[in-house]
């Protein structure tokens, strides 16, 4: 049934993300329960998000786990970037796995990708761990889309790194120059920012 939220109560509203509660008066839906979420909602959330990252940087940060031929290939991508540490080459190709995420030749792209043998030799156990702090937005968008796979924030920021080294180093042409012409511009202007 499609409710048109016509019988709103303002309310005290507890948000959970983080594992830490934002709380806020707004406006609820008592047909649907549906809580309203507007500008000044946004700025307040924003806000508290912010004085959260100051007082508890650890709650942004995402530990995941990567194998030796993938670091092999870190180490690769990023040689003509000295002085760039892994962990802005790590933010910078998951800030293009989210913006590509959504792009529909990305997924054929993606399709593509994982029944690769790169990929498959990226997926090997025994993995190295690393440990990267995210800024609040960012670290809310990767959580977003982790609930959208059904993931993990872990797992979907390992399976946007494996899916970016894998397009850069699998030998298809399509592959190739899906990575010239979308990712390697993206990545060069990331890492001379870093």
């Amino acid at each position: 049934m499609d409710c048109y939220h016509e019988n709103l109560v303002e309310k005290r509203i507890e948000y959970l993300t983080l594992n830490s509660k934002f709380i806020y008066t707004g406006l609820e839906c008592s047909d649907c329960g549906a809580t309203l979420w507007n500008s000044d909602t946004d700025r307040k959330f924003n806000s508290w998000l912010e004085k959260l990252y100051k007082s508890d940087r650890e709650k942004f940060q995402i530990q995941f786990g990567l194998s030796k031929n993938t670091i092999s290939c870190i180490k690769k991508i990023s040689e003509p970037f000295p002085g760039v540490g892994i962990s802005a080459l790590f933010k910078a190709i998951v800030a293009i796995y989210l913006e590509l995420g959504p792009n529909t030749t990305f997924q054929k792209i993606i399709n593509k990708v994982i029944e690769g043998e790169v990929y498959r030799s990226f997926r090997v156990r025994g993995k190295d761990r690393f440990k990267i702090q995210f800024k609040p937005m960012p670290l809310m968008e990767i959580n977003s889309m982790a609930e959208f796979f059904d993931e993990t924030p872990a797992q979907f920021v390992e399976e946007g790194i494996l899916i970016i080294l894998s397009i850069f180093v699998e030998n298809d042409q399509k592959l190739k120059d899906f990575w010239e012409e979308n990712i390697k511009n993206k990545l060069n202007a990331l890492l001379k920012v870093a």
